[in-house]
């Protein structure tokens, strides 16, 4: 047996059904679409029950613990607080950069310094999908100015309390 193969040592039949349930989970991963019996067939030979996790999955959606804040699919978010400098080096999914008002990023004179031009960069360019820029001021910050309109997507935030 050694030097021989895995896929060697499958019998026949079985290695048709494992070549089956592997083209379905390809076609599920490359969110192509996938016959009724096939899908059946896939949960009936991995021993799932789809209606369980149906209804496993829902409940988690509408669930008391998702009322109660107590979302399992954001109960173990890991979220880092730092500068705009300290997060030299960092890569994260989203980014918020809280304070992006003119008084904190310009100079007196109200020019920015390259010190502040290069903070901005390092801090627009941490996230790997999307930065959302927060100013408490009505005036558009100058730097928001140097990113492209289609780019950008404001949502105003209305204080209630």
């Amino acid at each position: 047996m050694e030097g021989s193969h895995f896929v060697d040592l499958v019998e026949g039949p079985l290695k048709k059904r494992i070549k089956k349930m592997v083209s379905v989970i390809k076609r599920i991963l490359r969110d192509q679409s996938v016959d009724p019996e096939s899908f059946a067939s896939l949960f009936k030979d991995l021993g799932l029950n789809p209606q369980e996790l149906a209804i496993k999955a829902f409940r988690g959606q509408l669930g008391d613990d998702a009322e109660k804040g107590d979302d399992a699919a954001t109960r173990n978010i890991n979220i880092k607080i730092t500068t705009i400098p300290g997060s030299k080096g960092l890569a994260e999914e989203y980014v918020f950069i809280t304070d992006f008002d003119d008084r904190l990023l310009l100079t007196k004179d109200g020019q920015p310094s390259d010190q502040k031009i290069c903070d901005f960069l390092v801090a627009l360019t941490r996230a790997r999908r999307k930065v959302f820029l927060m100013s408490c001021e009505d005036k558009e910050p100058t730097f928001l100015k140097w990113i492209a309109r289609e780019r950008i997507q404001k949502v105003p935030v209305v204080a209630t309390g």
